[in-house]
């Protein structure tokens, strides 16, 4: 009797999975795997459409400008082909967003969830030496100009690497789900976004006169060719080198007078673009030189430079410093006495981050889900406790479809769960500029990734209707425009 019952209920789970497996093979759906949105096209560019599906025979594909106004692209396509090769004209409105919909059932779509650029080829040429998307709606990207010399560039004696501290620099951004646009005239690293403008031997001015190694000389040719958001700003070290051969024993005033003189330069160009100015690394001694000690003289060249910047009008606005005196260790993290090795430059890329993520406007809210109150203004952490919260964002697929690359290896403690940030200069969707995956506490708080900031965003500061999502909740929006400030 007991083997007939078990059979019996094996009988039963077997036609259960079966009646499951058939429901889901039914199931309709289809998901726009490429484009994701941001990305930038020239006309008559070939643009890859590709999708996932089920239970689909033909699919109609539009695109739609900032007006919601939809054109076909193709009619009746087959969906198992899995992709769509689209050549755009020069017709097209400059923002679009791709949809797909089941040629049979109107109800089952999929929509990129942020726009593409398209520009025409009738249209100068910028000079951006990379085609990202700039500024616009979604995801806002700005650029960032690392500025220097070959410190910048990232030179490690006796090595071909010349990542420095820019590509863990880029990485932890992108970690972060902070998009930003690295621009320079150079190229240099095993990364994709590697370019700078870190010239080997420049000095802010050479003593010499030599223009060739003159910064000042070239300033203006390199925000012209690539106008930036924010520099990344690490000169001096060439400039006290030239003082041995020079009888100027004022080796700290003078190097910060052509320091100061370069970012004249730069607010003469663009008042607006931020300037994070690095206290430079120090170096060993060459007992060969007899007119200055060089250690103590990058030292008495970082205090002086820190005065000079606290006496510009700029400072705490657009112009700010960090340190980066302090954060290596001498003589071991550097390579010849004068550039990092691969850990000096290690140590040098959160010291940016920070400067960095330091100067972007952040919100400070707090929401509260019900599933997980638990009164007295606090909600629970069973998910956290329970291993149920996974250490990349959720939200990239449906029906988010979040192209987010934030990541955390551990945890950070009172987490509820991820909750998705997006701000927007009007209530439609369409208006969203940026959006972010953060962290909801169990006090109510929406933090960053290191579970104590608040969350930064990539916009200008302002004021932005702010929409949070959470997986299991439906979405709230404020009900009016909240200030985002740094």
């Amino acid at each position: 009797m007991k083997s007939i019952k078990l059979w019996r209920y094996l009988f039963f789970i077997i036609w259960f999975n079966c009646i499951i497996s058939h429901a889901q093979s039914k199931q309709k759906y289809i998901n726009i795997t490429s484009p994701k949105g941001t990305e930038e096209f020239g006309s008559g560019q070939e643009i890859n459409i590709q999708w996932e599906f089920n239970n689909l025979e033909k699919v109609n594909i539009f695109f739609q400008d900032i007006d919601l106004n939809k054109t076909i692209i193709v009619k009746n396509f087959s969906a198992d082909k899995n992709e769509f090769i689209w050549k755009p004209t020069d017709k097209l409105p400059e923002l679009i967003k791709i949809i797909i919909i089941d040629s049979n059932d109107s109800l089952i779509n999929s929509t990129i969830p942020f726009y593409i650029s398209i520009k025409s080829n009738q249209l100068p040429n910028m000079t951006k030496n990379v085609a990202k998307i700039d500024k616009v709606s979604s995801t806002n990207y700005k650029s960032i100009m690392p500025l220097g010399d070959s410190i910048t560039r990232g030179y490690i004696s006796g090595s071909t690497n010349n990542d420095g501290y820019r590509k863990e620099l880029k990485a932890m951004l992108e970690t972060n789900g902070l998009n930003f646009d690295f621009i320079g005239s150079l190229t240099h690293g095993t990364f994709d976004d590697s370019q700078h403008e870190g010239h080997g031997s420049f000095s802010a001015k050479h003593f010499s006169g030599n223009i060739k190694y003159d910064l000042y000389s070239h300033l203006i040719e390199y925000l012209e060719a690539n106008s930036p958001d924010i520099i990344l700003f690490h000169i001096g070290t060439n400039d006290i080198n030239d003082f041995k051969y020079s009888n100027d024993t004022n080796v700290s005033n003078t190097t910060v007078s052509d320091v100061s003189s370069n970012l004249d330069l730069i607010y003469d160009f663009n008042p607006n673009i931020i300037v994070i100015v690095a206290k430079i690394i120090n170096r060993t001694d060459d007992p060969n030189t007899t007119l200055l000690n060089e250690t103590n003289a990058t030292h008495d060249f970082n205090i002086a430079l820190e005065i000079m910047l606290k006496n510009r009008d700029e400072y705490n606005k657009n112009l700010f410093v960090v340190n980066m005196e302090s954060a290596l260790e001498y003589p071991q993290d550097l390579s010849d006495g004068i550039h990092p090795n691969a850990i000096g430059y290690q140590k040098m890329s959160p010291i940016w981050f920070n400067g960095i993520k330091n100067i972007l406007p952040k919100l400070k809210i707090k929401i509260f889900l019900q599933g997980t109150f638990a009164g007295n203004n606090l909600m629970n952490s069973y998910l956290a406790s329970s291993n149920e919260i996974p250490h990349a964002q959720p939200f990239n697929m449906v029906p988010w479809n979040f192209v987010g690359t934030e990541f955390v290896n551990s945890l950070p403690s009172n987490i509820v769960d991820w909750v998705l940030v997006s701000l927007r200069s009007s209530t439609s969707e369409v208006s969203t500029v940026a959006q972010r995956a953060g962290f909801l506490k169990t006090d109510g708080t929406v933090v960053d990734l290191d579970g104590i900031s608040p969350l930064a965003f990539v916009v200008d500061e302002g004021l932005y209707y702010v929409v949070v999502e959470h997986r299991n909740h439906l979405p709230v929006m404020s009900s009016t425009k909240v200030n985002i400030v740094p």
